[in-house]
Parts: structure tokens; C-alpha cells; sequence
């Protein structure tokens, strides 16, 4: 899974080498700690508004351009809740409460990389979002309806999956 040999190829405790190709967990020749590679956590929001889901068009990469239920990278300390709505807030200019969303799953990114935390916020009226500022990262929000869905030019496919999941259940 690992393509680029260069990253993690220091012990993130003391900045020792590794060996090339040791394995993973790798102990560190230097200070003996172990270091482990795995997946980062990202909090991502569906969050209902009138008759459809909150999109924000992705102003930076990997997928600049496309469209993007709001989330990303969990903080350390942060619960996924925490982390939604502090994504939803940075993301899309609005406020909802940790304990609003509902666990809707738990994925695997397609490269391994990551672990996709998918909650549902409680539906919004359009009339009730703030403004919207473009933002260093986001470029726009849409409300995406389910009609409009299949021809949107969506980011990662986890996204789309899990807005059609959305549209499917209230049908």
C-alpha cells in the first residue's frame, strides 16, 4: 500500500533512519521505540438541507474542482463528532452540534490510507445558512438534490455512495 518510500522513512520520535525496507511496526535502531503505520481518521458530514445534501466544491487537491460532503483529517483528542462539526464549520460557515450526528458508517479510503468516519447531521432549511465566504480550501456550497446527483461532478466516490444512501432511505 506504502508508494512512497521516502515518507515515514525517519522514526518520528528521534529522527533516526530506518533501514530500507524494514517492515511495519518498525522499532527504531536509535531509541527503541515503535513506530506504527496506519490509516488517518477523517470525520465526513452528510448534512441534509430542504430536499437535499450540503456540498462544498474542493478549492485545493487531491480532487480540486470537484464537489465534497464537508469533512476531513480527525485532530488528536478530538472525537468524530467534535471533528465533523469543527470540519462543517471550517468548511461550510455552519454550526451544528457534536451530538446532532448519527454514526452512519465507518469505511475504508480505496488507497488504505484512510478511515472514513460518516455522520448525518438533523436537516436544515436553506433559508437558515449563514452566508457563504470562499475559503483557502472551499471554493463554493450547493445543496446537491437527488436529481442533480448523478450528473455532479463528485470527488471521491465514498461521498456520492453515501449521499445516494441518504436519497435511497427517504424514498
Amino acid at each position: 500500500m506504502l508508494t512512497n518510500r521516502t515518507q515515514h522513512a525517519h522514526c518520528a520520535y528521534c529522527g533516526a533512519p530506518f533501514a530500507p525496507n524494514q517492515p511495519w511496526p518498525r522499532t527504531c535502531p536509535n531509541c527503541q521505540n515503535a513506530s506504527f503505520l496506519n490509516p488517518l481518521p477523517v470525520a465526513v458530514v452528510v448534512q441534509p438541507v430542504d430536499d437535499g445534501v450540503l456540498f462544498i466544491q474542493r478549492a485545493i487537491e487531491p480532487q480540486f474542482g470537484k464537489w465534497a460532503l464537508p469533512g476531513g483529517y480527525i485532530d488528536m483528542g478530538e472525537s468524530w463528532q467534535i471533528a465533523a462539526a469543527r470540519e462543517m464549520w471550517e468548511e461550510a460557515g455552519i454550526r451544528i452540534a457534536p451530538s446532532s450526528l448519527e454514526l452512519l458508517g465507518v469505511h475504508s479510503g480505496n488507497d488504505g490510507r484512510t478511515l472514513i468516519v460518516v455522520g448525518r447531521s438533523m436537516p436544515l432549511a436553506s433559508t437558515d445558512l449563514p452566508p457563504f465566504r470562499p475559503l483557502p480550501e472551499v471554493s463554493q456550497r450547493r445543496i446537491v438534490c437527488a436529481h442533480e446527483l448523478a450528473a455532479a461532478d463528485i470527488a471521491f466516490p465514498l461521498h456520492r455512495q453515501m449521499a445516494e444512501a441518504h436519497f435511497a432511505a427517504l424514498a
